[in-house]
């Protein structure tokens, strides 16, 4: 999945060095296991619409990266990201 490749590389830009390898393998299995959820919901391979669906809404690459080493469990659903990029505006 060229997309989903291409996401993980512009969020792994954005990571420190010495959590690189650990986030981007979290990362990259909620997501690969968040397509896998929604082509058997939905019987078929998603398209690529479909897939760049789900890493908008997962949000923009700085913002998960950030919101990561921020906050250990961020992969676990869009809204701990949500929260804490509201939290990091509030902050600003």
């Amino acid at each position: 999945m060229e997309l989903i490749d291409r996401y993980l590389q512009a969020v792994k830009f954005w990571l420190p060095k010495a959590q690189k390898q650990d986030i981007i393998a979290e990362l990259s299995e909620d997501i690969r296991s968040q397509v896998e959820e929604k082509e058997a919901e939905l019987g078929r391979k998603l398209n690529d619409a479909e897939v760049e669906a789900i890493l908008i809404q997962r949000g923009s690459p700085i913002v998960v990266a950030k919101a990561s080493t921020l906050h250990p469990c961020a992969f676990d659903g869009s809204s701990v990201i949500m929260r804490r990029t509201d939290q990091m505006r509030m902050a600003v």
